[in-house]
C-alpha cells in the first residue's frame, strides 16, 4: 500500500502540490478532522470527480494535542463550515473528538492546553499505530492522509514543510527505524528529540504556571485597590 502523507496550514496549495497528489490517483483520502485539514482537502478535492473519492475523517491522524490551536471545532460547527464534507461522518465524531475531556471553549477562554490534559508521544504513536493497522486491512491500495506535521514526524522518522508529501511505507509500526545501517543511531536521535521535546513542554508549563500566578497576584492587588478606594 502506498501511502502519501501531507501537511498544510492554508487552503491556497501550489499547483505542483495539487499535480502530485491528484496524478497518483487516489482510491481513499484520510483527513484530520481539524478545520486546517479540511480546509485542505476541500482545496485538493474539490472537483464532483475527486468528491467522489471514498473520504475517511478520522480523529487518529489528528494533530498531537498540545496547544489551543490542536483543539478542534464542535461537530456542528464543522457539518456548517464544511458542506462539502459527509455530514455523517463529521456528526459521527463526538463533541470532543481531539481527547482530553477538554471543551473548546474552555481551551479558547484559557489559550492553552493544562499540563495534565497534554497528549504524549506515547499515546500519539499508539492511536497512529491503530490507524496503520487500519490501513493495512483496507482494500485500497492508493490511499492520501491530509494531517499534521508532528504525525508526519511520528510514520516516517521526519520533519517536513508546509505543504509538503511523503510517502508512507505503513508495513513498518510506527516509530520504527527506517535506516539499514548496522550502526544505526536512530534511535538514540528519536530518544534525544523526545527528551528535549519534553524540556521544552516543561519549560512552557512552568512559564504558564507563573504568568497564571502574576496574572493572580495582579487581581488581588487590583480587588484590595478598589476596597481601599471604597473606604
Amino acid at each position: 500500500v502506498c501511502v502519501c502523507a501531507c501537511v498544510f496550514t492554508c487552503i491556497y496549495l501550489p499547483l505542483p502540490l495539487l499535480q502530485e497528489v491528484l496524478t497518483c490517483r487516489p482510491e481513499l483520502v484520510v483527513v484530520s478532522p481539524l478545520r486546517r485539514a479540511l480546509q485542505t482537502y476541500e482545496a485538493l478535492f474539490h472537483s464532483d470527480t475527486h468528491r467522489a473519492i471514498p473520504l475517511l475523517v478520522s480523529p487518529l491522524v489528528r494533530e498531537q494535542r498540545y496547544s489551543s490551536c490542536d483543539v478542534g471545532s464542535h461537530p456542528l460547527q464543522l457539518v456548517n463550515a464544511f458542506p462539502g464534507v459527509q455530514s455523517e461522518q463529521l456528526h459521527a465524531l463526538g463533541p470532543c473528538w481531539w481527547g482530553g475531556d477538554l471543551g473548546e471553549a474552555q481551551v479558547r477562554a484559557a489559550g492553552f492546553i493544562p499540563a495534565t490534559h497534554k497528549e504524549t508521544m506515547a499515546e500519539m504513536r499508539q492511536r497512529l499505530e491503530e490507524m496503520r493497522q487500519l490501513l493495512l486491512r483496507a482494500p485500497q491500495q492508493i490511499i492520501v492522509v491530509v494531517c499534521h506535521s508532528v504525525v508526519i514526524y511520528q510514520i516516517v522518522g521526519q520533519w517536513v514543510h508546509n505543504c509538503a508529501v511523503v510517502p508512507w511505507d505503513i508495513s513498518q509500526p510506527v516509530g520504527a527505524c527506517r535506516c539499514t545501517s548496522f550502526a544505526c543511531s536512530c534511535q538514540a536521535q528519536h530518544e534525544a528529540a523526545e527528551h528535549k521535546n519534553q524540556d521544552q513542554v516543561e519549560e512552557k508549563e512552568e512559564q504558564e504556571e507563573e504568568e497564571e500566578e502574576e496574572r493572580l497576584t495582579q487581581q488581588l492587588q487590583h480587588k484590595l485597590e478598589e476596597r481601599l478606594a471604597e473606604l
